[in-house]
This record gives structure tokens, C-alpha cells and sequence, in this order.
């Protein structure tokens, strides 16, 4: 338990003991929160992983099942990205993923999930949203990104992105099924 702290009472050795140990459990807590932010964050762009990403993907079926709670998926990938790693180097590659992620976080609600599903391939849960506000959502990112000017050490690039759009059904028993 991470959340006690011992209160000081005393000015002798006990009550340094008790400083000590009442430090030592901010520190742990500060670790736990840095440990939990490591196992559900993408190092590189600071959204949800792809575990991250399953996680609450599977949160959201379960809230639909329980609940007929509506939501949409959009599976995202970067056109031609082997290109840009090809002609620019993976250090440019990785500044398009880290601002096409700024764009997700700009762009969504804060009640929808971006993450990183894997290399150039990201997946955005909207929250409550039906078949039509999935593909409004879409394409406003698809424009943004199309008008975002991307610069990588004093190259200015233009990239572009496809989308799918998924809403729900009840035929989706499984994650899988619903990305599928």
C-alpha cells in the first residue's frame, strides 16, 4: 500500500526513521506512476501502446455487450512510410510519426483513445461515435494530415494517410473480429 505516510512526532532517531520511510514511500509512488506510464505509452510518440490500445479496446466491447454502449474504431496508416525511412532516414520516419500524433491529440475528443498499433499503423477508439461520425472523424484527420507541413531536419515533407472506419455490431465477439 503506497498511499500511507507515517506522521512524525518525534525529533530522535525514530522520527528521522519515520522521515526516511515516509520518502522512500513518495519515491516508490513516483516509480509505480513512471512503471505504469512505461507499460501503456509508445516511447516514441506518447500515445497508448498497442497493449495500451487492446486494453481499452477490449474495455469498450465490454461496455457495449453490458450496455449497448456505441463506439467506432479507425485503423490509420501512413502511405508510402518505407518511403520516407528510404529517402530521408528512420530519424525523419520517426518525426512524422511523433507530429502525425500530435495531430490525433489535437484532433480528438478527449473521450477517444489514440494509439500506436505498430510501425506507421495507428488505431483511434471514438467513444460513443456511430458509422457516420467514425467516417467524419476520418476524414478530418485524413485532411489534416494532407494539409500538415512535416519537416525533418530541413526537409519539408507533405504525407498523406489511409483510414478505415469500423463501427460495433454484435456479430464483433472479439477484438480481432471488430480490427478484422
Amino acid at each position: 500500500e503506497l498511499q500511507v505516510t507515517v506522521p512524525v512526532r518525534r525529533k530522535d532517531e525514530l522520527g528521522i526513521v519515520t522521515s526516511m520511510f515516509n520518502e522512500m514511500v513518495e519515491r516508490l509512488q513516483e516509480h509505480q506512476i513512471r512503471l505504469e506510464e512505461l507499460a501503456t505509452t509508445d516511447p516514441l510518440t506518447g500515445l497508448a501502446n498497442r497493449k495500451q490500445i487492446m486494453t481499452s479496446l477490449e474495455l469498450q466491447m465490454d461496455g457495449f455487450s453490458r450496455h449497448g454502449t456505441n463506439f467506432s474504431l479507425l485503423m490509420l496508416d501512413i502511405d508510402f512510410f518505407k518511403k520516407v525511412n528510404d529517402t530521408y532516414g528512420h530519424q525523419a520516419g520517426d518525426s512524422v510519426l511523433v507530429e502525425l500524433a500530435s495531430i490525433l491529440s489535437t484532433i480528438l475528443r478527449t473521450l477517444d483513445t489514440a494509439g500506436r498499433y505498430g510501425g506507421e499503423e495507428f488505431v483511434v477508439i471514438l467513444d460513443t461515435a456511430d458509422q457516420a461520425q467514425a467516417v467524419q472523424s476520418a476524414e478530418r484527420i485524413r485532411q489534416a494530415v494532407e494539409r500538415h507541413v512535416f519537416s525533418c531536419h530541413g526537409h519539408e515533407l507533405r504525407i498523406t494517410v489511409s483510414v478505415g472506419a469500423s463501427v460495433i455490431y454484435p456479430s464483433d465477439e472479439t477484438v480481432d473480429s471488430l480490427i478484422a
